[in-house]
């Protein structure tokens, strides 16, 4: 797996979990830093690992971040979704009511994961996803297999798509070397899993506090979906980011890392 470097080099390490080989990155502190609670662990999207959260590195001042890489497990489960789901649940398990963080295709396994752990967190926080995509290219999916080449080899250009207004250079190419760490199989089995998910009955379960944050030119996950999914949680807070695409983490990091900071104090004191 080719590593990251410059702004996006983390130290990591790797942990067995259930069985399998989860990667946990955290930011830099200084030496004799303890950080504090409550833990926030995050869970990256389809083609990207923990170290896409990288500009999000200020909440190491108040919250302890874990950014979890998930093993490639398309050859061990029949969908992968839950699979990272049930992994994030048990990595979770180790900390006094961590908080969740998902986003884009690790929104629903975040879902799915706060169902599992119940009173266990302390909140959820859901960015530029959805708890079923209902995709109007599902349809395609006996031929993904085809397609998916073509869609690879345009990837330097489909990162800015994805990206939207805002993404330079180096976020870019960190992005195009994330995703060319993931094997063929395992993102065309994330992608089935992403296009089929339907994690609506496992959202209903969740009483946490929730925290749902969408750009409004998001062209990846379009803003109704980010409306449609923070219904489904009663009281949940929804935050949108003007002019942001479907990574505001790497675009309008100052902004996101302002609303789970507040999130995160809210949560905490109410509790």
């Amino acid at each position: 797996m080719s590593r990251p470097s410059g702004e996006f080099d983390l130290p990591s390490r790797c942990l067995d979990v259930d069985g399998s080989q989860l990667r946990v990155s955290q930011f830099r502190v200084a030496a004799g830093f303890s950080p504090p609670a409550p833990a926030l662990i995050c869970f990256p999207g389809y083609g990207a690992t923990g170290e896409s959260f990288a500009r999000l590195a200020p909440l190491a001042d108040r919250l302890d971040v874990h950014l979890l890489t998930p093993p490639e497990e398309y050859a061990r489960v029949p969908d992968v979704l839950t699979r990272y789901a049930a992994l994030t649940a048990a990595f979770a398990r180790q900390f006094d009511r961590p908080i969740l963080l998902g986003t884009s295709f690790g929104g629903p396994i975040a879902i799915e994961a706060a169902a599992q752990l119940g009173d266990a967190i302390r909140g959820l926080v859901l960015i530029s996803t959805y708890a079923e995509l209902r995709h109007p290219l599902r349809f395609l999916i006996p031929i993904l297999g085809i397609l998916e080449p073509i869609a690879y080899s345009m990837k330097r250009f489909g990162v800015y798509v994805v990206g939207g207004p805002g993404l330079d250079p180096e976020a870019a190419h960190a992005l195009v070397g994330q995703m060319s760490s993931i094997g063929r199989r395992e993102k065309h089995a994330r992608l089935v899993s992403a296009l089929t998910c339907n994690v609506a009955s496992a959202a209903s379960r969740i009483t946490a506090p929730v925290l749902v944050i969408h750009g409004n030119r998001d062209r990846m996950v379009r803003l109704s979906r980010g409306r449609a999914l923070a219904a489904l949680f009663p009281g949940a807070e929804l935050q949108i980011i003007e002019g942001a695409g479907h990574v505001p983490y790497l675009t309008h990091p100052r902004a996101v890392i302002d609303h789970v900071a507040a999130f995160a104090r809210r949560i905490s004191h109410s509790r």
